[in-house]
């Protein structure tokens, strides 16, 4: 565990060139050509302004043991798989967890900026550097760290335990720069465990999958039905649903589809629900009922994975 451990390390903390701007892959990117031998001192981690963001290499991959509500799977590995000057692309070992991700927003599977948050997010998990009681917007919230040692996988480490002030939801947060992002992750609501992550090991790996997004329609509330045209050039399509009990969603296929529609109820145990279909060119419908003043979720999203090399460079 320790040598994969020091393995890991050896990609964090070295310098970015290239940028990245968008979801479209560059094919031949610039290299890098001044990778760092000693990843650990090049970056100090303590200092007076507090503790700063790990840099990390391609290739670093974090799994981690899942279980709650909205998991899809026992496991998940997130992989950096473009590093830039304008952050990072946080993509996964293979399509079917990131199929959940993409239909449930994480922010783990995601185009990252430096400081390790989605681009564009009004919620960040970190704002670097990390001081104990140091407080940050959080939606329309305030998240604060506190300094601690950590128990990890790999022994105790220096790092910080990040709380939301939200009444009906609880989200708790672990960062060690050791291990350079999430060491675990917990969110509750209304005391139903929704999603829990624990760092299990660190690796390095030769691929990963990300996506092409071709056209997206998503809803947060009941109402008449919505269509989705679906371009010719997508090859899957995410249908999604989720939010409180009682929510209903209905999605129906083109009608030169030979596929059958697809329904979703809500409740206790199940959350979310998504599934993945082949994608039929033409016009999708989406219709989502809910009990008043319930909590809803229905997306649908056509796309096409792609499969890339870790690598430094950009994205255009």
């Amino acid at each position: 565990m320790r040598a994969t451990l020091l393995l890991a390390l050896a990609l964090l903390a070295a310098p970015l060139t290239g940028c990245i701007t968008d979801r479209a892959i560059e094919q031949d990117p610039p290299t890098n050509d001044d990778p760092t031998d000693d990843p650990i001192s090049s970056d100090p981690n303590d200092g007076e302004e507090g503790t700063r963001a790990a840099s990390l290499a391609p290739g670093l991959g974090w799994t981690y043991n899942v279980d709650g509500a909205y998991a899809h799977t026992d496991q998940i590995t997130i992989t950096v798989a473009l590093a830039g000057v304008n952050g990072y692309l946080f993509a996964a070992e293979d399509p079917d967890p990131l199929t959940a991700s993409i239909a449930q927003n994480h922010p783990w599977h995601s185009w990252q900026t430096q400081d390790l948050n989605p681009h564009d997010t009004n919620a960040p998990l970190f704002d670097f550097p990390l001081t104990d009681g140091k407080t940050w917007a959080y939606e329309n919230h305030t998240a604060t760290a506190h300094a601690t040692t950590l128990d990890t996988a790999f022994g105790p480490m220096d790092g910080y335990e990040i709380t939301t002030d939200e009444d009906d939801t609880e989200r708790t947060w672990t960062y060690a720069r050791n291990t350079g992002y999430l060491v675990t992750y917990t969110e509750t609501h209304d005391d139903t465990l929704l999603i829990n992550l624990e760092l299990e090991s660190l690796d390095t790996a030769n691929s990963a999958y990300w996506y092409n997004e071709h056209a997206t329609l998503h809803t947060n509330e009941p109402g008449e039905p919505q269509t989705l045209t679906v371009p010719p050039n997508a090859t899957h399509i995410i249908l999604a649903a989720g939010g409180d009990p009682g929510t209903h969603t209905t999605i129906l296929p083109p009608p030169s589809s030979l596929q059958e529609p697809w329904t979703a109820t809500t409740n206790d145990e199940h959350r979310i629900h998504h599934e993945t279909r082949e994608a039929t060119e033409g016009e999708w419908t989406l219709h989502a009922t809910a009990l008043p003043d319930a909590h809803i979720i229905a997306s649908l999203t056509a796309l096409e994975y792609i499969e890339i090399e870790p690598r430094y460079g950009s994205a255009t």
